[in-house]
């Protein structure tokens, strides 16, 4: 799996760290009166501009294929639970349970992809299930299960879904899939601002809050370009492998949000991560049976 160059293998590591990161600007959007999905459709907004002048100076609008369209809405979908998430729960059980997404990437693989049943994967999957009750504090029932925890769980699966899509579909400009998902992601985000009654103060005081320039720095300088990295690694790299190496994630996310946060992180959280982490790690010793697409 780790043939062809390194270099879309170490774009998806790096890009892992920054996603791990980006509670911040959205804790900083919630603290500005953006709540739950508002932060979504800001940051959308904000990035629409530069992702539009980049497709019109390049090569232009092309058509794209239904699957890869189909794989990037629901990427984008994907982006707006995660985003939501971060303002219902803590950002250590979004991250971690995000994670779970080399689990489903695994099982979409076998059943759709070719890949074959292994006790490895069924390793892989008692792991996964093993950390997702330790997160949930050691029992599956709806009082263990808030609003947050069901949009990371849902992020993970509409993500892995989405990047198997997309690594199967013929390849498509990486700047014209990424201004179609975050027009997705301002709809969708919309849509579930107003379904959860999520405040952002009135048409003035959002049209107030979405001129502060921090939200375009926010939008066009860290949303858009790492959406499009990561959505042209999702077309390189197979999903198991795609969704294993944003684990690393787990790493910038979770220390950062201890530390600055001050969020609970004991023992019970700590061995719930080494088993996801573990979960996705065994990909690395699965049969190689999906390779990087070439060029």
């Amino acid at each position: 799996m780790w043939r062809t160059n390194a270099f879309p293998v170490g774009m998806a590591l790096f890009l892992a760290l920054l996603w791990g990161l980006w509670w911040m600007p959205v804790r900083y959007l919630n603290s500005i009166g953006l709540e739950g999905a508002w932060a979504a459709v800001a940051v959308s907004l904000a990035a629409l501009p530069i992702l539009l002048v980049l497709v019109v100076l390049g090569p232009g609008f092309k058509a794209i294929s239904r699957r890869a369209l189909t794989g990037t809405i629901l990427a984008a979908t994907a982006f707006t639970a995660y985003t939501m998430a971060l303002d219902y729960t803590d950002v250590v059980r979004v991250v971690l349970l995000f994670y779970l997404a080399p689990a489903w990437s695994t099982l979409i693989e076998c059943r759709f992809m070719g890949r074959h049943w292994s006790w490895q994967i069924m390793l892989a999957f008692l792991c996964s299930f093993i950390g997702l009750l330790l997160i949930l504090g050691g029992e599956l029932s709806p009082a263990s299960i808030g609003f947050g925890e069901i949009l990371a769980l849902l992020s993970g699966m509409l993500w892995a879904v989405g990047a198997a899509l997309l690594y199967s579909s013929p390849p498509a400009n990486a700047a014209q899939i990424s201004l179609i998902a975050v027009a997705f992601s301002t709809f969708t985000s919309l849509a579930a601002a107003l379904a959860t009654g999520a405040s952002a103060g009135s048409a003035a005081e959002f049209l107030d809050i979405f001129l502060d320039y921090r939200i375009y720095f926010i939008g066009c300088v860290f949303f858009a370009p790492m959406l499009a990295i990561t959505i042209w690694a999702a077309w390189k790299l197979p999903p198991a492998l795609m969704s294993y190496l944003l684990t690393t994630e787990i790493i910038s996310g979770v220390v950062s949000s201890v530390i600055f946060l001050d969020e609970k992180f004991g023992g019970v959280e700590f061995f719930g991560a080494v088993a996801i982490i573990l979960g996705a790690t065994i990909e690395l010793v699965l049969p190689k049976g999906l390779v990087m697409k070439e060029e």
